[in-house]
């Protein structure tokens, strides 16, 4: 017997979501482009608005602890370490900040960053997911920045002090530098025309905010027709440490986004799907291929020495996390599953602990100044 489904109804339905998936795709590939031109515009835009307010903003060179509070704080309060990131190196580019300054501010911008993960966990938990479920990426997210990124800190810091930061031959991004400018380059000067030299910094800097944030709707929109029953599927091996960690190295790569990277595990988690442990290995992975964009901002801006300070800061991470991954992972996994078990369960210690990544940050930043 013919499925009734197959008629002339069922098959009007079909090819309705087949046009609304293609409608999706290419209105995310047109979000996608224009949040590239729109990223490069706003660097640019910041670039020159530094220029102009360099003497004032000679106050935010206040070495690598200071840096590390700034980048820290304005990447939780903007939810965005991307945008902090890309702009401590315009900073650096325009001898605004000093090398350790910028290696901080770089360093801060990942351990705030994971702020946004967490919020979003807390959306999951008020629409009825398990608190754990919920929270846990986000609560993952943040203690594998404090474990990982402050000893590959340290580490570096004391290398930068000894023999400095390492000058890249500039990479030339051909998209970037050929096609993108020529696109670009008359906008720009008509705004830097009408627009007073001092607004140029607070608006350059607000706009790559907005193109991150249409970037990662871009990823969104491309990725919200895949079946997350693909995840049952899946053989044993698919959720091995280093599988995962170089699945999050990739994806993270991919998307050039490590808040699209890690929001697409939350409501994984947050549903059942996927099991809060696996978290661990992917948020590591993602933690290192996440300076991706950053060195792009270096390139674009055409520093040497600023992409030699990404790589710097890089290089340290992924290493510190592989020797984590192939040489202490079933104790750190213990360490960090302990601790999030602390935060999520008690709510007077996870009160200190959100107090503390608010006035930590800024404890450096006043004590430096």
């Amino acid at each position: 017997m013919r499925d009734p489904f197959f008629n002339g109804r069922g098959r009007l339905m079909l090819a309705a979501l087949k046009a609304t998936k293609s409608v999706v795709q290419v209105t995310s590939a047109v979000q996608l482009i224009a949040s590239l031109l729109l990223f490069v515009m706003m660097l640019s835009l910041v670039k020159e608005g530094i220029v102009v307010l360099a003497p004032a903003l000679k106050y935010t060179d206040n070495g690598v602890l200071g840096g590390l509070g700034v980048g820290w704080i304005v990447a939780m309060l903007t939810l965005n370490g991307s945008a902090v990131a890309a702009t401590s190196v315009a900073l650096f580019n325009a001898d605004v900040i000093t090398v350790n300054t910028g290696f901080g501010m770089i360093h801060g911008s990942r351990l705030g960053a994971g702020f946004m993960v967490l919020l979003l966990g807390v959306l999951y938990q008020l629409r009825g997911a398990n608190r754990k479920d919920a929270l846990s990426t986000g609560v993952q997210t943040l203690l594998v920045a404090q474990t990982v990124h402050l000893p590959a800190f340290i580490i570096g810091y004391l290398l930068l002090a000894r023999s400095g930061v390492p000058e890249i031959p500039i990479t030339r991004v051909v998209i970037g530098t050929s096609i993108l400018e020529f696109f670009l380059n008359e906008p720009l000067a008509l705004i830097e025309t009408v627009l007073p030299g001092w607004t140029l910094l607070p608006i350059g800097f607000a706009g790559l905010l907005y193109s991150f944030s249409l970037f990662d709707k871009s990823i969104k929109s491309a990725v919200a027709y895949q079946d997350a029953s693909l995840f049952e599927r899946l053989p044993d091996w698919f959720y091995y440490p280093v599988t995962l960690f170089l699945i999050g190295l990739l994806v993270t790569a991919v998307t050039l986004s490590v808040s699209i990277s890690l929001a697409l595990l939350t409501p994984l988690i947050a549903r059942g799907i996927v099991h809060h442990r696996y978290a661990l290995p992917y948020i590591m992975g993602a933690g290192v291929s996440t300076f991706i964009d950053t060195y792009f901002a270096a390139s674009l801006l055409q520093d040497e020495a600023g992409q030699g300070m990404v790589l710097m800061v890089a290089g340290w991470v992924a290493l510190v996390s592989l020797l984590v991954l192939l040489f202490a992972y079933p104790a750190y996994e213990r360490l960090i599953e302990r601790l999030t078990d602390l935060l999520l369960e008690h709510d007077k210690v996870m009160k200190l602990y959100l107090a503390g990544l608010f006035l930590l940050p800024l404890g450096l930043i006043f004590w430096r100044m």
